[in-house]
């Protein structure tokens, strides 16, 4: 859902003229869009981890969950920003990469993130 208001934010400005696909626009969308990424991310991450050890799970558990929510939002609003201005910049239209599309890529890479969360934390030993 955060990418998809990100790439929302972007088309309208896309659409608008307010926003032009060249190098300093994007950077200047990147940076905006990190930080409220970020504030999110944290906000979500100390939520579930919270409730998570509120409810008796463990602190590895919390520590996984809320690793791989805290990347999979700031990647969902950095791919949701920065996709429809490569898409133009490229010559084709940036509207293509929301709804469906933008869903699906943000579901797989929150699969892959949570599986490689668990793995890493699982490869320095978090579960012994």
């Amino acid at each position: 859902n955060a990418g998809s208001q990100a790439a929302s934010l972007v088309l309208q400005a896309l659409a608008t003229g307010e926003l032009v696909p060249t190098f300093a626009d994007f950077w200047r969308v990147l940076r905006k869009e990190l930080l409220v990424a970020l504030g999110i991310a944290a906000t979500l991450s100390l939520g579930i981890a919270g409730r998570i050890l509120l409810f008796g799970g463990s602190a590895v558990d919390a520590l996984a969950i809320a690793l791989a929510m805290a990347v999979t939002v700031s990647f969902s609003v950095l791919f949701g920003a920065s996709a429809p201005l490569l898409l133009q910049r490229a010559g084709a239209d940036p509207a293509k990469v929301s709804g469906p599309l933008l869903s699906t890529v943000i579901d797989i890479a929150g699969v892959l993130v949570a599986c490689l969360s668990a793995q890493l934390l699982e490869a320095v030993g978090a579960w012994d």
